[in-house]
């Protein structure tokens, strides 16, 4: 839903919700595209290495023919698995393929307003360009909208097929090869937005393997999606006492205590990132991010200023910098035409507040309802 709203926003608030979203990028550092980089494994003869749109299209296609040639002579655990992992890698195509649909929506017609804030009526001219581009926005939505569909489709198969290598797997199959299983299957349900069933096989998947780092940290991520905060914290914490001056779980555990209401634990999680690395930007935006929340807009805004003082003019940080106090300035705008902060109570409105709120993985547009089918993925049979 939070991604949809980005993509629908006029151009007036996009800066607005792009600081939000930065925010949450910042702050969940352990979802599965941080701790499981390089999962997206390719298969003999992957067409990679080539750019652009067109490449995109072209790896899709490729892997469709794949698995329909794989389902088709599937008979074993390693038929099965085989196909779960390029289905998998079907859905981060897709994932990919709906990024580059969503840049390619354009922006809104803008409105003009009097002085006392009234919309200026449309010539009829005006009137007829601001249809036709509706219509060419509400075009390319749809086309994004399908790729969506098909990502969460893929993922939905992937994890079908990972529990027909379960269902047929050789005797003896050991818990760090099931551990594998059950995490793909969590990932696959976290794709499709079942958060229900993304927790139960991450759970599995953690209970087999508590050693693994990366089951830990995915298992924090569903908690705090779910919003499980404690249950996140505490093992983000157990990861911290592995990895003590780990930036990303210094922050993550700042960000839980914050949401929290922890403040002065969170202060201090974040100062001591920020004596540890200095120059990372992350640290100080995440930081900045919070004093503004938490202190004053004001305190967040000199928080970061100072960091961009800091910076020689060569710094490769100096854009980022940049572009995040521009955020935080659209805030304090934000804040000084509001008088303040709406702060919204747990479950008051799911669609509007990080607490409480509706789990999306990708967002839902439910006027277009696509099931994907152009793109040769049949819709995958629910958990």
């Amino acid at each position: 839903m939070f991604m949809q709203d980005i993509r629908r926003a006029t151009k007036k608030h996009r800066k607005v919700l792009l600081a939000v979203v930065i925010l949450l990028m910042i702050g969940l550092v352990g979802s599965f595209a941080t701790w499981n980089a390089g999962g997206r494994g390719g298969i003999p003869g992957d067409p990679g290495g080539v750019s652009g749109a067109s490449a995109l299209e072209q790896q899709i296609n490729y892997y469709l023919s794949y698995v329909s040639t794989m389902e088709a002579e599937a008979a074993e655990y390693s038929d099965y698995l085989n196909l779960a992992q390029n289905y998998m890698q079907l859905s981060y195509l897709f994932s990919d393929k709906y990024s580059v649909d969503t840049g390619n929506v354009p922006e809104p017609y803008q409105l003009e307003y009097d002085e006392e804030g009234n919309e200026i009526p449309l010539d009829p001219a005006q009137e007829a360009a601001r249809a036709a581009l509706e219509a060419e926005r509400e075009a390319a939505l749809a086309i994004a909208d399908t790729s969506l569909e098909a990502c969460r489709n893929s993922a939905g198969w992937a994890r079908v097929y990972f529990q027909k290598a379960l269902d047929n797997a050789p005797a003896g199959l050991n818990n760090a090869a099931i551990a594998f299983i059950k995490a793909g299957q969590a990932e696959a349900c976290d794709i499709e937005g079942n958060m229900e069933g993304a927790l139960a096989y991450m759970s599995q998947a953690y209970d087999l393997s508590p050693e693994n780092t990366e089951y830990m940290m995915n298992l924090a991520y569903l908690h705090r999606m779910a919003g499980n905060l404690e249950d996140a914290l505490e093992l983000v914490e157990q990861a911290a006492v592995l990895y003590p001056d780990n930036i990303q779980l210094l922050l993550e555990q700042a960000s839980l205590n914050a949401d929290l209401e922890r403040g002065e634990e969170a202060k201090a999680l974040y100062q001591q990132a920020r004596v540890l690395d200095p120059e990372n930007f992350n640290v100080v935006y995440s930081y900045a991010v919070f004093l503004l929340f938490n202190d004053s807009v004001d305190a967040g805004l000199d928080e970061l200023r100072a960091y961009r003082d800091s910076l020689p003019e060569d710094h490769p940080s100096i854009a980022s910098a940049d572009a995040g106090i521009e955020n935080l300035e659209s805030w304090a705008s934000l804040v000084a035409s509001m008088g303040e902060f709406n702060v919204i109570e747990d479950g008051e409105d799911a669609e509007q507040g990080y607490e409480g709120q509706d789990y999306e993985v990708y967002g839902d547009d439910s006027e277009t309802g696509q099931d994907g089918e152009e793109n040769g993925i049949i819709e995958a049979p629910e958990v």
